[in-house]
């Protein structure tokens, strides 16, 4: 029968200081219910599975020579991290209700780890797992006829077997030389008498490691840090910014917003936890941004630690550039915002700008009665000039902030004489580039 085993775990605790050192003491012993063990033989071909005996034989039956091997399995449970003076003991027990009465011969026994997986419900013969010879416990023959051999040492092939777990299907028993007439009769897990059922014994010592994570709360610059294992004694924490604590929960206040990869080195008597994780130091209120006036634009900064930007120049238009640069069409107040995300949230912050008809004016004494335009309203052309000095360009909107590209002829350095194309009527607004500032001016065009 093949179903889930059942273990009982015995703990034996020392105290040092303040860190559990543990004996773990685990006994694996299974029952009818639940064991798995088989018998095979060379003389009847068929194995058997719930024999109440394991049997390691060469001997006649009935005239004819045969040789028996039995094979066992445990199921072997996860150890703890770091384990130390590792041990393992199995126990096999005379099967005095056995028909084959007691152990004959020199019946010197191998115990060997079986390398492929098997089924006790079919296994004969002819379809037995490999094993391997590597690290195989031997068995001295038996004194007594009765004799049980408890605390054999099996430590190192169940090392192999966690080890290597995918080659690890149990125990194989055979005699060293299967040769007439010796035996060694030993009970099953099948047994009805619990007290000779074969057990497996692994014991170990177990040290707790410092706990491995911390927690951490952030509010604005300022990080409080908590880390709850009070077996430790020393603590070294790396903010990831060149500063640190050896406090067990500090508080620490960063310069900058952005993003830092905090370790925390924890030791205690079993050895040192190193354990890191990415803090995000947050913004609640987005800084104000940046911006710059080049002549007649404005060059707009995305304030650092900030992306996904949506700029809202406050007249319909908009920009997902990080910096955008944007020229107004016309003067007036607009109220310009950004929509940006942090690592943490996704904020806004909005600023008045004022654009003033003598934007970028370098000089005090220049007023903006120096540019003419006429005839106004214009038909099919109109003049910009200059009276102050020469005009560099001109850039003309309509009233909802769209550029038009007029022909544009050239009089002289102060004097443009701009042609209207058929059939364009309405309020109009020229943008006048000259070397003393940028201005604006109305015109009403009807052609």
């Amino acid at each position: 029968m093949e179903t889930k085993f059942s273990f009982l775990t015995l703990l034996a605790a020392l105290i040092l200081q303040f860190q559990v050192i543990a004996q773990v003491v685990i006994e694996i012993k299974p029952d009818p219910s639940n064991n798995k063990d088989a018998y095979v033989n060379s003389y009847n071909f068929y194995g058997q599975g719930t024999t109440p005996s394991n049997i390691a034989a060469a001997w006649s039956y009935g005239g004819e020579f045969g040789i028996g091997r039995s094979f066992i399995y445990f199921p072997l449970p996860l150890l703890q991290d770091d384990t130390s003076n590792f041990k393992a003991y199995l126990n096999l027990y005379y099967n005095y209700s056995a028909t084959h009465v007691g152990h004959a011969g020199d019946n010197q026994c191998k115990i060997e780890r079986i390398l492929q997986p098997w089924n006790a419900n079919n296994l004969n013969w002819s379809n037995q797992p490999e094993v391997t010879s590597e690290s195989a416990v031997f068995l001295p023959a038996s004194v007594t006829e009765d004799q049980d051999y408890i605390n054999i040492d099996v430590t190192s092939l169940v090392i192999d077997m966690y080890r290597y777990p995918e080659t690890s299907h149990g125990f194989r028993l055979s005699l060293l030389a299967e040769e007439p007439y010796r035996s060694m009769i030993l009970a099953s897990g099948d047994h009805l008498d619990e007290k000779v059922r074969p057990s497996l014994v692994i014991s170990y010592d177990t040290c707790d490691m410092p706990f491995s994570d911390f927690n951490y709360s952030v509010n604005n610059y300022t990080c409080t840090f908590n880390y709850e294992d009070e077996s430790t004694f020393n603590y070294v924490w790396d903010f990831g910014n060149g500063f640190g604590s050896n406090l067990r929960n500090p508080v620490f206040n960063f310069m900058e917003y952005g993003k830092y990869n905090v370790c925390l080195h924890a030791e205690n008597n079993c050895g040192i936890r190193t354990m890191c994780k990415e803090i995000y130091v947050c913004q609640t209120i987005m800084k104000p941004f940046d911006y710059s006036i080049d002549s007649i634009t404005f060059n707009f900064k995305i304030p650092e630690g900030f992306f996904n930007p949506l700029w809202d120049f406050g007249n319909g238009y908009y920009s997902t550039n990080n910096n955008p640069a944007y020229t107004f069409p016309f003067p007036g107040t607009y109220n310009v915002c950004l929509t940006a995300s942090d690592s943490c949230s996704e904020l806004t912050h909005c600023e008045e700008i004022i654009v003033s008809p003598t934007l970028g004016n370098n000089s005090p004494e220049f007023r903006s009665e120096y540019i003419k335009v006429y005839p106004i309203p214009a038909t099919e052309s109109f003049f910009v000039e200059n009276t102050h000095g020469d005009v560099k360009d001109i850039f003309i909107y309509d009233a909802r902030g769209i550029l038009y590209n007029f022909r544009n002829k050239f009089v002289n350095d102060a004097v443009y004489q701009v042609f209207l194309p058929d059939r364009i009527n309405g309020i109009f607004f020229l943008q006048i580039v000259t070397p003393d500032g940028t201005f604006v001016k109305k015109l009403m065009l009807r052609n």
